[in-house]
């Protein structure tokens, strides 16, 4: 099942989609984990490039 939304628990990850010019609708703590998170809307055409350049240029 897709969404409409990506859901991301990195704060690097996150820092880098912000760097490449998009927004998160929203910042949540998840509710087992305590940890945050950031919501992008998969709408977006630029998401699915930077998640591929993302995953080709991590160590």
């Amino acid at each position: 099942m897709r969404t409409d939304n990506y859901n991301c628990f990195s704060y690097y990850q996150k820092e880098f989609l912000v760097a490449n010019g998009l927004t998160p609708l929203r910042e949540m703590v998840h509710s087992k984990t305590g940890k945050t998170f950031w919501i992008f809307s998969r709408s977006e055409e630029k998401l699915s490039e930077l998640l591929v350049k993302w995953t080709n240029n991590r160590k």
